[in-house]
């Protein structure tokens, strides 16, 4: 049996370290959309089914989803919403 209670909980963990360490976004909204995540991503077949976002201030938590589910490197969490260095962003820190 899945315990979503569980997942729910390491969701919120990792999405507020997220939150705090970008300093952005939104905690609340993020955290408003984590129980009914937690269900969905993982009845969700990700191959077929599609998942759409409306608000784009929960976007920390459907990056955790998408990283839990194997559809972006979950490496890619640690990074988020923080500044790059790369040849592609002019000097700015963000990628274009």
């Amino acid at each position: 049996m899945v315990d979503y209670p569980q997942i729910a909980l390491q969701a919120r963990r990792k999405v507020l370290e997220m939150i705090f360490k970008a300093a952005t976004s939104h905690a609340g909204s993020n955290l408003s959309v984590i129980d009914i995540a937690s269900v969905l991503y993982e009845k969700a077949n990700l191959e077929s089914d599609k998942v759409i976002w409306s608000a784009g201030w929960k976007a920390a938590a459907a990056y955790y989803f998408l990283a839990r589910k194997g559809i972006i490197p979950t490496q890619d969490l640690a990074t988020y919403c923080q500044k790059i260095t790369c040849n592609k962003c002019n000097g700015t820190g963000y990628q274009k």
